[in-house]
This record gives C-alpha cells, sequence and structure tokens, in this order.
C-alpha cells in the first residue's frame, strides 16, 4: 500500500511529468499515476481506497510545475506550495541512473522559519523520520541508494533537496517554494 499518492493536473507537459517521477523516487512507498479526468472528489476517494496518508498534485504553468498542493487522505488540503523552480535529477546528475532506497535523515538549518517547520513536520510523518536541526549535511554509510532530506532556507525562498547519504552529492530533484499556504484546522 502506498503512503502516499503523486499525480499531476489534468493537461500536463512532460517536465511535469519528468518531476512527479522524480518526487516518488524520494517518497518511499509512493506511487504515482495519470490523473486523466478524475474529478477532485475521485481523487480523494482514491487516497481513502489506497490507505495512503496523502495525495500531492502537482500543476502546471508554462510547461513547468506551478505548486504541489497537498491533501490529506481526507481529501482536504493541508499545504498549498507555490514552486518558484524545479530543478529535476536528471539535470542535476549527469549519470544514467541514480537509485533513492530510502530516507535516513531529514535535515533543516537553524534558522528555519515557521512555514519551513509545517513543511519539515509534513514531510516528517510520510518519511516516518525524526527532524535533525543541522547547518550541514551529516554523511552516513548505511548504503548507496539511502538518501537524506534537506531544507534549507535562502532569503525568502525555501529550498528543499535531496543529498545522497554515503557521498553528500546533491542528487535532486531541488525545489525553490517561494510562497506557502497552510490551511487552519489541519493537526
Amino acid at each position: 500500500m502506498p503512503s502516499l499518492l503523486i499525480t499531476t493536473s489534468r493537461r500536463t507537459s512532460n517536465r511535469v511529468r519528468s518531476f512527479i517521477r522524480d518526487l516518488s523516487t524520494v517518497f518511499p512507498n509512493s506511487e504515482r499515476f495519470n490523473r486523466g479526468s478524475l474529478s477532485q472528489d475521485e481523487l480523494s476517494a482514491r487516497v481513502r481506497q489506497s490507505d495512503a496518508k496523502g495525495l500531492i498534485i502537482v500543476p502546471i504553468f508554462r510547461g513547468n510545475p506551478d505548486s504541489m498542493m497537498i491533501y490529506d487522505y481526507e481529501g482536504n488540503l493541508i499545504l498549498d506550495l507555490k514552486i518558484e523552480s524545479a530543478i529535476l535529477r536528471r539535470e542535476l546528475v549527469r549519470q544514467k541512473s541514480v537509485r533513492s532506497n530510502e530516507a535516513v535523515y531529514l535535515c533543516f538549518t537553524p534558522e528555519s522559519s515557521k512555514v519551513a517547520t509545517e513543511l519539515i513536520t509534513f514531510l516528517s510523518s510520510i518519511l516516518n523520520l525524526d527532524p535533525i536541526e543541522t547547518s550541514t549535511i551529516p554523511l552516513i554509510d548505511s548504503g548507496n541508494n539511502d538518501f537524506i532530506v534537506s531544507i534549507d532556507i535562502k532569503g525568502k525562498d525555501i529550498i528543499w533537496t535531496h543529498y545522497q547519504a554515503i557521498t553528500g552529492i546533491e542528487i535532486g530533484p531541488r525545489i525553490r517554494i517561494r510562497r506557502f499556504r497552510s490551511f487552519e484546522g489541519v493537526d
């Protein structure tokens, strides 16, 4: 059973499809699927039927990922992340295939804002990891395919990216989040 479902808006581009493929590699036990003509109610029913913890929908703007709309298992919108830019894995790592096995750390910088804290809380629940406050990326020799999730603050932006645990090389995707909305009444 997937812990998270990932899909796009109804009409999408190849770049957004590549982006959700990258997202599915860094969320263990996630499932990406083509939305087709499914309505919001049908998407919510699919989440409940699969016993997933949530759903991420990635809308498109001018061929690029526009935002990440994150819903809980009941279909309630809990986070809306406006994407300033997204760098795909293939654009960061020139190797043919960089596999991701398991997230071993969820790191964030000490100056994280309330906005970043809510994103960290969501990622922590999906990845089943306790967040670690650190200004450097901790390396661990646990396996070649393990990775580290990093949330960093650069000015007004939140940078969410992934590093290979054994080498510290950024494997992506790198997501620059400009605006962030959370919705009240969410645990």
